[in-house]
């Protein structure tokens, strides 16, 4: 199980109760979305969790911000999560940096308000607040592996479920869509069967099955070929970005 917490704002404890409490012992992994606000908080949270990541708030000091990163990615099962803090510009720059980390979906927090926005180009989860509710009640999320992703509830302290929702993985998502625009355009003649495997976020193919190489797929993020069968980067990448030239850090999990 994969625990999604944010938005702590103690002074000297996690501030955990009841179900999310039990949720963060048993999890394998917890991730945490910021404002921690003290380094003993970010402690307590280490030593209650089997595996820990995090990001740092707006709210978190410099002592924090030296053990965490602004964002960072996760993947958990065969999905990849792209997490951060929050992002000015709202919606837009939150599912800019979703698919510039060519995640399947972006969990951030900051607003304390529980709930998953799938109305974008990609999905947007908000734990919530676990400690400090500000009118929009306490949450925790709990996501687990499934065929197609991640079957995740959003979950109050008392155990009650206030939404449930699945993430779909890179697989479905992405690769389910662009082949149906290669078919209709007739482009999947000739093609190797194993065009559509996916190593670490990366497509394969022989750049001769595409004429010149060129960008030839335009569905929420730019695919292109290069010879050898490297793929490089479906993320928002300058252009020309190679795999071996991409240093974005992925928490493996």
């Amino acid at each position: 199980m994969l625990v999604l917490i944010s938005d702590t704002h103690g002074s000297d404890t996690h501030r955990l109760e009841g179900r999310t409490l039990q949720a963060v012992r048993d999890a394998e992994v917890v991730v945490h979305a910021g404002d921690f606000c003290e380094p003993a908080v970010l402690t307590a949270f280490e030593q209650a969790s089997k595996s820990f990541l995090g990001v740092y708030g707006n709210n978190d000091g410099d002592v924090i911000r030296s053990r965490l990163p602004e964002s960072r990615v996760v993947e958990y099962g065969n999905t990849r999560l792209a997490v951060c803090h929050t992002r000015r510009g709202g919606r837009q720059e939150l599912s800019l940096f979703g698919r510039q980390e060519n995640a399947d979906a972006v969990v951030y927090g900051h607003s304390h308000r529980p709930g998953i926005d799938e109305d974008g180009p990609i999905p947007l989860v908000n734990p919530g607040s676990h400690a400090q509710s500000r009118g929009h009640g306490l949450a925790h999320a709990e996501l687990q592996v499934a065929d197609d992703g991640l079957d995740g509830q959003l979950l109050s302290p008392q155990g009650d479920t206030l939404r449930s929702f699945s993430i779909q993985s890179d697989w479905h998502r992405r690769l389910n869509p662009v082949k149906r625009r290669l078919s209709r355009r007739g482009e999947l003649t000739g093609v190797r069967s194993d065009w559509t495997s996916l190593q670490d976020g990366w497509l394969t193919r022989d750049r001769s099955t595409l004429n010149d190489g060129r960008d030839r797929v335009r569905d929420g993020d730019v695919m292109r070929w290069s010879t050898g069968g490297q793929g490089e980067c479906l993320g928002a990448c300058p252009r020309g970005t190679s795999r071996t030239a991409c240093s974005r850090p992925v928490s493996r999990v």
